[in-house]
């Protein structure tokens, strides 16, 4: 199967010998937002580092939320289950949000992505941006994907190209990017490296809902097959999009006056 082009979401039901969502939930309420702390591989991908341990230090999670499921009557809505992703870093000794064991099975049968993993929009060359300064939109997420399909075949995915809403689907504001966007870094601009998702935001996100930009980034992913094992030859077998909102604090600059 090579078309995962939006997060595989079923509703289950009893009829339809899955389970619903009361069943998988028993008692526990429906989740909201919960932490998942970054693995060495994603800090590094994302460009942080934890300074748990150090004088105001911090570790990094991510910050999934599910939305779509009603929490009185653990029914979907119509537009179905979707899930967002954020970076927080949270502080020594502050409450870090996890899920309990019912709502962990949920969210791992809903969540689940399959052969492909959906974006993650990285911003840098800042993991905070500030109003006025220059974003380099990139893609947090492995970049390409091999999966055998029996025998000697083997199916290789590889994303192709980004594309990103900075202020949301709802906006008409886009960037676009061949391969998965340019991590930048300090000094780093539209001139210096062009090939970037690059925006500049000219407001701060404070009046967004959890005062974040929901920003929806979609790798364009192009599938290529082999039947003579990993070392090819491959010739191009499909192309699919896969997307995700990720929330993205912007801050503005304060300035003092001196009198």
């Amino acid at each position: 199967m090579s078309s995962p082009s939006y997060l595989g979401v079923s509703c289950g039901s009893a009829s339809g010998g899955g389970l619903t969502v009361k069943e998988i939930l028993g008692k526990d309420p429906v989740p909201e937002c919960w932490n998942e702390r970054l693995t060495a591989s994603e800090l590094d991908a994302m460009g942080l580092a934890n300074t748990s341990g150090q004088p105001g230090g911090a570790t990094w999670y991510w910050e999934r939320c599910l939305k779509g499921i009603d929490p009185k009557t653990y029914k979907i809505g119509p537009d179905g289950i979707s899930f967002t992703i954020g970076l927080v870093s949270i502080k020594d000794g502050d409450p870090v949000k996890t899920l309990t064991e019912r709502q962990r099975k949920l969210v791992e049968f809903k969540g689940a992505d399959q052969q492909i993993p959906p974006p993650i929009a990285g911003v840098s060359p800042a993991a905070h941006p500030r109003v006025g300064g220059w974003v380099s939109f990139f893609d947090g997420s492995p970049a390409e994907v091999t999966a055998s399909g029996g025998g000697a075949v083997v199916l290789r995915a590889r994303v192709t190209s980004l594309e990103v809403a900075p202020l949301g689907e709802d906006d008409p504001a886009r960037v676009s990017c061949s391969g998965t966007g340019v991590k930048a870094v300090k000094g780093d601009n539209p001139t210096t490296k062009p090939d970037g998702c690059w925006f500049k935001y000219t407001e701060s996100s404070a009046a967004q809902p959890d005062q974040k930009y929901p920003v929806k980034m979609t790798a364009n992913w192009a599938v290529e097959v082999s039947a003579s094992g990993p070392n090819g030859p491959f010739t191009p077998f499909n192309t699919f999009s896969k997307s995700q909102i990720t929330t993205v604090p912007v801050t503005e600059i304060q300035s003092i006056v001196v009198d």
